[in-house]
């Protein structure tokens, strides 16, 4: 029986389907994103080796890691697929000191993309803020640590529809769907065992519209190999005119080798 399915969406050229590469952090790149003028683009060297070491020392040492079996990681933080808005706000709050102990370290990249966005946003009377529902919170970020076989890290999906859940209906995030969803990924380490499939091992910040690591595309192509972990986290958060939504029995892991990213 044949049946008809009507398809939505915007038809871009094919130069729209790459992702900008620079060496330095600049924030009007991040506005083509959220714009819609730009799939997404990879800034490599830009987060301070100190703040990397820092970052992964804590993460692997923090009594909030917890271990995640159907998708292989560990992680702090939050989830915010598949839940209730109580049920996402409740974990939030249990995992928030765990999360701000690792991102708040000195040269923190997460607290300065978030300067640089909020100056830039301003421009346009906009903020950059964590969501948040009756005075709740959202979690600030998602960290992990990846210890899977596969093309990606954290393979592609798409982002949008978790903004939509009706679980959540009258949770602000679910205001994202009606914009850009750009997310942002920080790599912080790549340790033996893992390669980047451009070639470099660089530091590297992401940000990206959806479907992949977080949203549209494929940011941070990464070519794990066996034996090898990484960690990302992705920040949940709110602006005025701009909406970017995001979306965990503690034990001492056997550490991998890999790389680890952060947004």
């Amino acid at each position: 029986m044949q049946e008809n399915f009507e398809l939505t969406g915007i038809r871009m050229d094919s130069d729209f389907f790459r992702f900008e590469e620079r060496n330095e952090f600049d924030p009007e790149l991040v506005m083509d994103v959220l714009q819609g003028r730009r799939l997404g683009v990879i800034f490599r060297d830009v987060i301070p080796e100190d703040a990397r070491k820092e970052s992964v020392a804590r993460f692997w040492n923090s009594p909030g890691l917890l271990r995640r079996d159907g998708e292989p990681s560990y992680c702090i933080g939050s989830y915010h697929w598949n839940k209730s808005t109580d049920e996402y706000l409740e974990d939030s709050a249990k995992t928030a000191d765990a999360v701000f102990d690792v991102l708040d370290v000195p040269n923190s990249p997460w607290n300065s993309f978030r300067s640089a966005m909020a100056e830039r946003l301003a421009q346009n009377g906009a903020d950059i803020r964590i969501a948040e529902n009756e005075g709740d919170q959202a979690c600030a970020a998602l960290i992990r640590a990846w210890d899977k076989e596969g093309s990606f890290a954290l393979d592609p999906h798409e982002d949008e529809a978790q903004c939509k859940d009706p679980r959540q209906a009258g949770f602000e995030i679910q205001r994202a769907a009606d914009h850009e969803i750009c997310a942002v990924n920080m790599c912080v380490e790549q340790g033996e065992g893992a390669a980047w499939s451009s070639g470099t091992s660089a530091p590297t910040t992401t940000a990206g519209a959806p479907w992949e690591s977080s949203t549209r595309g494929s940011p941070t192509r990464r070519t794990l190999l066996k034996g090898s972990t990484s960690y990302t986290s992705t920040s949940a958060a709110a602006t005025s005119t701009y909406s970017t939504g995001a979306t965990s029995t503690p034990s001492t892991p056997a550490r991998g080798t890999g790389r680890t990213c952060h947004s």
